[in-house]
């Protein structure tokens, strides 16, 4: 608690436009992960129809809605440590080519297995937008309005849910969805790569002039603010690096138990709702009711 403590001293008087353009452009991310969890509940009618499978619950209908859901949990367990080591901006550049690939693979597929395969691409996409999307916002984004940026990445997730089942309302093919998803991923590449890395990750790897030069960006060139966000940032990461008799909290402290007990309930809650089987299997549901 001592290093979120820390982190709240400085950015009160922090601009919010340019951190508010770069959480809008990279935020993009977010609507690709919305695209990815509804793809399947507009395309796979299409989609067997255009390999001619049975109706209306084949299994590789079943194996290709839950894949990239699939793969983004495996992948989730592993891919922490590899986010803090590169970086949440190449995270998201790397979400973004996984998106690319995945959905072009789909829209150009000639067999299922190239369909499962792009399909498990996208699962990488969506575990590495899931990893780093709303820490990059959160690290950029001005102290006192840091609540309503971590929003810009729901709706955004809502926005790519939207997009999806209305190209499917329009009967637009799955090769063709396939296909603007694709180009929304280079889009949304072009916006993360001219985004900065965050302040606080180039400290964190001793990048101080990068970590400068990213806060006169953010800070509008306010050499106040940027001097005493660097001392903060500082402070929070030697905090956070220090052995636990030295101030560091551990993570299942007792101070950390009802926060982490209230978020793992919402999280079942939201699992128990059974929203993602309606998103992932809409077409079969309907067909069966």
């Amino acid at each position: 608690m001592e290093s979120t403590s820390i982190r709240m001293e400085a950015m009160s008087t922090q601009p919010i436009g340019p951190a508010l353009r770069h959480s809008l452009g990279v935020s993009i991310s977010g609507c690709l992960m919305g695209v990815t969890v509804a793809y399947s509940a507009g395309a796979l009618d299409d989609m067997e129809d255009d390999f001619f499978l049975e109706k209306p619950s084949t299994t590789q209908s079943m194996i290709f809605s839950s894949l990239s859901a699939l793969v983004a949990f495996v992948a989730g367990l592993t891919f922490g440590r590899f986010v803090v080591h590169i970086g949440k901006k190449h995270a998201l550049i790397l979400s973004s080519i996984f998106y690319f690939l995945g959905y072009s693979l789909i829209a150009y597929s000639k067999q299922y297995v190239q369909l499962f395969i792009g399909r498990g691409i996208t699962g990488l996409g969506l575990t590495l937008t899931c990893l780093a999307l709303s820490p990059y916002i959160s690290e950029i984004s001005p102290t006192k309005h840091r609540g309503k940026f971590a929003s810009i990445m729901q709706l955004q997730v809502q926005l790519g849910v939207l997009v999806i089942n209305v190209l499917a309302v329009l009967d637009l093919k799955f090769r063709w969805t396939a296909s603007i998803t694709s180009a929304i991923a280079v889009l949304n590449l072009f916006f993360i790569a001219v985004a900065p890395e965050t302040p606080r990750w180039l400290i964190s790897k001793a990048k101080l002039r990068e970590a400068e030069e990213v806060l006169d960006l953010l800070m509008e060139e306010d050499p106040d603010l940027v001097h005493d966000e660097i001392e903060v940032l500082q402070r929070s990461c030697r905090v956070e690096n220090a052995p636990q008799d030295q101030g560091r909290v551990p993570f299942f402290s007792a101070q950390n138990l009802k926060p982490l007990a209230i978020m793992c309930c919402i999280m079942i809650f939201q699992q128990l709702t059974a929203i993602n089987a309606v998103s992932l299997q809409l077409p079969i549901i309907m067909f069966l009711s």
